[in-house]
């Protein structure tokens, strides 16, 4: 007859009534190592800002004087808009200049190397703890980890400013590079003009050469004109502070610790170690029976 080797339900009861004593000895001492080591680990706090993108066709300078087409252009953004301001937050620019604004070498507490390889490994341990996500209702959290909860909201929020601050600047810069070329053309024909006026002081009043330098005249005041008011326009435009996102929740300091979170860790530390000790009880019972 062939031997059963196998545990029936009241072997393995009994084998775990009998080493219960040890189990619960060796998910106590497991509960008090895991504790202690949670007490050793740095505590992280979490901030969070959430912001939407704004319309960029809010910066056309056209709706400033159209007031007919005014109402047509919503505030906020598409999701392609958002793509562009996610894409501008994980720049390596954003990182560096968070690293740079926060010292974050020292945070982080590297050293022994150049600065420019310094500031690399700071870029990267800052993407570990530095979460850009994008939601289903068009809004991009950026959420941050620190183990200062102050620090850790200031580096969302000056995330935020940041990128408002790149988005902004591309507007502005595109219209005052226009605006700098306008005025070097309206410049020119003011000194055009003026060549063309005194040429007429000096030719026979009413003769085909002064009739001529005459209308020339008039044609160039005429576009000095339109260059000006265009000139105003973008003038205007550039001044006009368009907002690249709106901001709906501003990160604040949080008032406890997200990570390491205890509670679970010491739930799962029990369920661990209540699991291995049974295992282990029902391990022994059987190698001393065979």
């Amino acid at each position: 007859m062939q031997e059963n080797n196998s545990l029936n339900l009241i072997e393995v009861i009994a084998a775990i009534k009998k080493s219960s004593k040890q189990i619960i000895v060796f998910m106590l001492l497991s509960l008090v190592i895991a504790y202690t080591v949670l007490l050793m680990i740095p505590k992280y706090f979490q901030s969070t800002a959430i912001v939407v993108a704004a319309n960029p066709a809010l910066a056309d300078k056209a709706r400033f004087f159209n007031n007919n087409i005014q109402g047509l252009y919503s505030n906020f953004g598409s999701g392609d808009d958002l793509d562009r301001i996610y894409g501008l937050a994980n720049l390596d620019t954003t990182y560096k200049l968070l690293v740079d604004e926060f010292d974050l070498i020292s945070y982080y507490k590297l050293k022994n190397d150049s600065i420019k390889l310094l500031r690399r490994k700071a870029v990267l341990l800052l993407k570990d703890d530095l979460e850009l996500s994008k939601t289903d209702l068009s809004q991009l959290k950026i959420s941050v980890w620190h183990k200062d909860n102050k620090v850790a909201a200031a580096i969302a929020n000056r995330t935020v400013k940041f990128v408002q601050e790149m988005e902004e600047g591309f507007w502005k810069n595109n219209y005052q590079s226009t605006l700098e070329n306008l005025q070097s053309s309206i410049t020119k024909m003011e000194t055009d003009v003026k060549i063309i006026s005194d040429s007429i002081k000096i030719q026979t009043p009413n003769s085909a050469q002064s009739m001529l330098l005459n209308n020339k005249r008039e044609v160039l005041l005429q576009q000095l004109q339109q260059y000006q008011k265009t000139a105003d326009e973008y003038r205007l435009a550039s001044n006009n502070k368009t907002p690249a996102l709106y901001i709906l929740e501003d990160a604040v300091p949080a008032a406890k610790a997200e990570k390491p979170k205890k509670l679970e860790i010491l739930f799962l530390t029990a369920i661990t170690s209540l699991c291995f000790g049974v295992c282990a009880s029902l391990a022994y019972d059987r190698n001393k029976m065979a």
